[in-house]
């Protein structure tokens, strides 16, 4: 089955044990990220809209994106 989900925050820690914690925008809940800060992009200046929500993001630091596949995957060709 295949998703997207978005969302935004405050990144409030980075650590191996946790990954890259951030606080979600608009509540206390927390959201975590594989540890890899290569993965972060910078963001060009201007709003970014969420698809699922249609919340506009004004002028956000950085963009990651990763792609989860389910445990046990081995991929299309197999």
């Amino acid at each position: 089955m295949e998703s997207l989900e978005q969302f935004h925050g405050i990144i409030d820690r980075v650590n191996l044990q946790e990954g890259l914690v951030l606080k979600l925008h608009g509540s206390d809940k927390e959201r975590r990220l594989p540890p890899d800060l290569t993965r972060l992009e910078p963001a060009k200046p201007g709003q970014y809209r969420l698809k699922a929500t249609g919340e506009i993001v004004l002028d956000p630091d950085f963009t990651v994106m990763w792609t989860v596949y389910p445990k046990g995957y081995k991929g299309n060709d197999q």
